[in-house]
């Protein structure tokens, strides 16, 4: 009888189209999205790109303008000495609401220099109809003044 040969096992390398092909195989097969987020191999696959899973920021949802605008005002200010930001007072009114928020996760290149690039981000939004309306400041000693607003 012939002995049998050894076969050396090669384990398989991952890239953006093996992983696109593996996602759908398996979600072709029957599995939830979810399912397919919790599968080690999907996980292991995207190790192995060199991706990580982060939980991904809040932040405002900016339009371009918006941004251009807070650069344009930081660089104008800059400059600014200690003693022209000490006349300076932070204020803002904002509104509470219950509202339950879960995590959201990313995969990002382990050495990704920004982690608050747009598709690492979830944008919040503001929105009208809280159940608590509050203002508060803050100036160059420490926090102001902090207060409810009434329904008036």
């Amino acid at each position: 009888m012939p002995k049998a040969k050894k076969v050396k096992q090669v384990e398989p390398t991952f890239d953006r189209e093996n992983i696109r092909a593996l996602i759908w195989g398996l979600r072709n097969a029957g599995l939830s999205w979810k399912e397919v987020a919790q599968n080690a191999t999907i996980r292991r696959a995207f190790n192995e790109c060199g991706y990580v899973a982060r939980v991904k920021r809040k932040k405002p949802l900016l339009t371009a303008e918006e941004k251009r605008k807070r650069l344009q005002w930081a660089n104008e200010h800059k400059t600014w000495t200690v003693d022209k930001w000490k006349n300076v007072i932070w204020a803002d009114e904002t509104a509470f609401t219950p509202i339950w928020e879960s995590r959201e996760y990313t995969w990002t290149k382990k050495d990704a220099p920004d982690i608050l690039v747009d598709e690492a981000v979830t944008p919040t939004k503001k929105f009208g109809g809280g159940k608590l309306m509050v203002w508060g400041c803050i100036i160059y000693e420490g926090t102001g003044f902090f207060c409810k607003i009434d329904d008036t």
